[in-house]
This record gives structure tokens, sequence and C-alpha cells, in this order.
């Protein structure tokens, strides 16, 4: 994202440079000329933003500036472009409120990421309860779970019930549901079963983070050595989804199905959240939802942390930044 006019995120790209010159042979008679040595800064702002869309909006702005010199054209509807993206886009950042947090967004369609706090973007934090996906993936994979729908226990000498779990949790269950209700006794079993030599080996296979699970095998993701970014969470998925992780398709097939948390008409958004202390203190804590959107013909992956002073603070801001983000980008309706 390229910092803008007051603030806001602006983007150009060579793409839309290109549009603008078709509309300067329309309207001026001539094109406009793009220099070569322009071409490697639009192709870096290209990927590292989203276009705006605003050039309907701004063609008859075109026709003050049509007797502008050609030397003096690109620059003229550089700014005439940055000025209008400015004032066309929300300030995404303001979605965040007074939590500290990072917004990573990748367009399958265009090859775009969209980043909201990019000195955090690229921050590792424990992944929490989103290692759920992989874990997932490992326990098909290795057949330590049949399959979704095969009923579930845990070890309950190791993880007795204990007074602050969720109902959610008590009773039987499936990955399906395991997954859903985020059960993590269930899924420290599972690791468990696994054990540390297969773990590591996916987790090497997957590229998931930094890869150290030498914490403990059934809580190196909860606060311990596993710790990952919101970068590296988008690019995880993306493998995931397009089935390079090197794993049957049909585990690939029967997560993806468990993630499913909205569908309609217009999109299916598929997430899993997280949540946990962060060590710094008696109250800090950390929030995830990472996951993607399925729009038509498009994929949208995205990755969203925020930092809380306690654990109750960021478990419901998590869901309502995230769709506030995706609404702002006109990925997902009201």
């Amino acid at each position: 994202m390229v910092a803008g006019f007051a603030g806001l995120p602006v983007c150009l790209t060579l793409s839309r440079l290109t549009e603008l010159s078709l509309y300067c042979q329309r309207f001026f008679k001539y094109p406009l000329l793009i220099p070569d040595r322009y071409s490697d800064f639009f192709s870096h702002m290209n990927t590292a933003s989203a276009e705006c869309g605003i050039l309907e909006k701004n063609l008859p702005a075109m026709n003050m500036i049509s007797e502008i010199k050609p030397a003096a054209r690109l620059l003229a509807l550089f700014l005439l472009l940055y000025l209008g993206a400015a004032c066309g886009r929300a300030d995404l950042s303001a979605n965040f409120g007074d939590f500290s947090g990072t917004f990573v967004l990748f367009e399958q369609s265009s090859g775009r990421y969209t980043i909201v706090g990019k000195n955090r973007a690229n921050e590792r934090f424990p992944p929490m309860s989103t290692f759920k996906i992989p874990n997932s993936i490992i326990a098909l994979e290795t057949g330590v779970v049949a399959d979704t729908g095969q009923v579930l226990s845990w070890d309950t000498l190791s993880y007795p019930v204990e007074s602050w779990w969720p109902e959610t949790w008590q009773g039987q269950h499936t990955l399906s549901s395991a997954m859903r209700y985020s059960v993590v006794p269930v899924y420290r079993t599972l690791a468990t079963k696994i054990g540390n030599e297969r773990m590591q080996t996916y987790i090497g296979q997957f590229g998931y983070g930094n890869g150290d699970i030498s914490s403990g095998i059934d809580r190196f993701w909860l606060n311990g050595s596993l710790k990952i970014s919101a970068k590296e969470q988008v690019d995880f998925l993306r493998r995931f989804y397009q089935g390079e992780l090197q794993v049957a398709t049909a585990t690939t097939d029967a997560v993806k199905a468990i993630l499913v948390r909205e569908r309609n008409d217009d999109y299916r958004l598929s997430y899993k959240t997280g949540a946990g202390s962060l060590g710094k203190g008696k109250e800090s804590a950390i929030g995830w939802l990472v996951g993607y959107v399925e729009k038509q013909d498009n994929v949208y992956f995205f990755a969203l942390n925020i930092e809380g002073e306690s654990f109750v603070e960021i478990l419901a801001p998590r869901l309502e930044i995230t769709k506030a983000m995706l609404r702002d980008l006109d990925i997902i309706t009201p």
C-alpha cells in the first residue's frame, strides 16, 4: 500500500496508466506515453496495492488538461489519479480502532496484496488455534483421523475438564465440530498421536512460519516455539487452497469443507479464529482470524491479527474488523 493524500492509501499501477493512455488517445487524439524508466516503479506498485477504479468519474477533469504540453501531461495525469484515489478509498486502518494490528489480503486473479499495518505484517506471533488448519491436514494425511465425520475423543487424564471451558467443548466431537468450536483438547490429543517426527516433517513441508515445534508436541502452537506472520499465514492458505502442500486432494477438499462459515449467492467465506496470551504480562493477548473469500471466479486470501489488553477483549473484534476490511474493499456485502 502506498502512502497517500491525507494519510489515505493510494494506488497507481502500470495497468491503470495503460488504460489512461487509451483514454488520452480518445480525448486528446494521441496516447499518453509511459517512459520505460518508470516500468519497475509501477510494476512494484501494481503488486503492492489495489486498484482504486476511479477513471470514469475523473473523465471530465481530463478535458481541463487537454491543452497541457505533452511533456507535462504524464505528471498532470499522475496527480489527477493520485488525488482522486486518495479521496475515493476509505482509510482501512481506521477499522482497527484502538487495537494494534495488521491485515493482509491477497487477490488471486490479479496477484496483488493489500496490506494494512505494514510494519506488523511480517512480524511473527504464535498461531494459536489457527494452527488447527495444518493440524487437521496432517491428522487426515497420516491416518490419525479417517475422515471429518469420525467421532473423536481426547485424553481426559492429560486434559481434564476445566471450569473455563465453553459448553461447546463438552460431549463428543468430530473433526468438523472440533474445528468449528476450536476444541483445544481434541487437537492437543491429535498432535500427540501424530508425534514429533511426522509433525516436524509436515510443518517443514508446508513451510509454515518458523517451523519450530521444540516447545512440546501438544503445545508448540499455543504461545510456544512455533510462530508465524500474517503474510506467511496468507501464503500458507494460498498453497493449501491451490493444492500445493503435497498432500492428497481428498485431504485438501475435506479441510476446505470444514472451514466454510458463511455462504450466500454472492460469496463463500471460510475462516479459522485463534486467540491467546502473548506472555507479555497478565493482561496481554493476540487475536487471529485467517481464511479466504470465494467470489465468482476469484479468491481473496486474508489474515488479521490484533493485540489487546485481555483475551476477552479481542474475541469479537477479530471477526468484526475483518468483515469491515472486506466490506470496505467491496469483497463482501453488509
